[in-house]
């Protein structure tokens, strides 16, 4: 391993070590652009061997109510922890990402969705020590209104006015992945 990554990961390290201890958010690495680009860095060279990488795949899913044109987005409260976020899980292997989303939104939610924008947002976190976790995020779209929440991890399912989707999620790395959707939505029609 070369001295240049070495001394990196030391210094990824020690910036971790000093944004957990600053920011609410320190687990969030989206947080700190150097923290980003070092991870990358370190990830591609092997050096986080000793740490557990998961990757998720999820969407934000969005209806439109034919009767009033107001839109919603699909959102997840989880029993462990009681925290509002969007559908997402773990990739079972040999699926593709876009395959991963679909199945753990309806597997978490009993909704049927079509992704039906290029949009894809990459969020890091470490959700415990020694854990490195990677959530791909599309953006989809389905006409489904009834919604039942996954026995087991899921406390509630609920379709939330996307006027108050961000003050709806409890995390600021969801609000992040909301507001890149949102630009997106500005500029087309899913």
């Amino acid at each position: 391993i070369p001295m240049r990554i070495r001394i990196r990961s030391k210094i990824f390290a020690f910036r971790l070590r000093s944004l957990k201890m600053m920011t609410p958010h320190a687990n969030d690495i989206r947080t700190d652009p150097l923290l980003m680009r070092d991870t990358t860095e370190i990830i591609e060279s092997g050096m986080l061997s000793a740490l557990k990488y998961e990757k998720s795949c999820g969407a934000l899913v969005f209806r439109q109510d034919p009767k009033t044109g107001r839109m919603y987005i699909l959102m997840i409260r989880h029993k462990h922890g009681g925290h509002r976020s969007f559908p997402k899980g773990h990739v079972e292997a040999g699926e593709t990402e876009h395959q991963t989303a679909i199945r753990e939104v309806e597997e978490e939610t009993a909704v049927r969705i079509r992704i039906t924008s290029p949009f894809s947002e990459k969020v890091h976190y470490s959700p415990m020590p020694g854990v490195q976790k990677e959530v791909v995020y599309f953006m989809a779209m389905t006409d489904q209104r009834a919604i039942h929440p996954h026995d087991g991890e899921i406390a509630d399912v609920e379709w939330v006015p996307l006027e108050n989707a961000e003050r709806s999620l409890t995390h600021e790395n969801d609000k992040i992945v909301l507001r890149a959707a949102m630009k997106e939505l500005e500029g087309s029609i899913l």
